[in-house]
């Protein structure tokens, strides 16, 4: 089985080998054939995040119970171009944007630690006036949050609604901006929901 089948059927050369599979092709992290996620890289019990893929990738780590892993923006990440128009207001009416699912939840709180390395993420999209936790990171306990800038992106929600973390329990926020559009019913903050 660990062998390609060479009668009739395409074989694709891998890094480890050769297989019937085709490997995935990576633009801005997100595979072009199958939609997964790039995995950001392993350094010293960090993972560095290079592109959008790898920023999912992270959040998909988190929001599934691995809540105390690390993470560093090693670029400026860039999830949507041109998320808001000139005057601040959402560019059309946001299908034609990758959805955001922020890092950490009610459920998988973030008590890691997150260094933004003076980065950016740009074009991060929610809308759903029935969702709470919203943000960059949805919602910290006890974790912390550093050195990032949220820019050109556009988070709406219900309650807990920040640029970069929606809910803060005792974690600690630092050295972070955002300068995209925030709105929710309560509980809404430029930085912090």
């Amino acid at each position: 089985d660990a062998y390609p089948i060479l009668d009739g059927a395409k074989v694709y050369k891998t890094p480890d080998g050769y297989s019937n599979t085709k490997p995935c092709e990576y633009v801005n992290g997100f595979c072009i054939d199958c939609g997964i996620y790039q995995s950001a890289f392993l350094n010293e019990n960090v993972y560095e995040i290079s592109n959008a893929g790898q920023l999912y990738w992270f959040a998909a780590r988190v929001n599934g119970g691995k809540t105390s892993i690390n993470g560093k923006l090693m670029a400026d990440i860039v999830v949507n171009e041109n998320v808001l128009k000139a005057d601040g207001t959402l560019n059309g009416d946001g299908s034609n944007f990758r959805v955001w699912t922020p890092i950490g939840n009610y459920d998988y709180q973030y008590i890691g630690t997150f260094d933004g390395n003076g980065k950016t993420v740009s074009g991060l999209y929610f809308k759903d006036a029935e969702k709470d936790y919203v943000g960059l990171f949805g919602y910290v306990d006890n974790g912390c949050v550093k050195n990032v800038g949220v820019v050109d992106s556009y988070l709406s929600g219900r309650y807990y609604i920040g640029g970069v973390v929606g809910y803060n329990d005792w974690g600690t926020v630092s050295n972070s901006y955002n300068t995209g559009s925030v709105s929710g019913s309560y509980y809404v903050g430029g930085v912090v929901g």
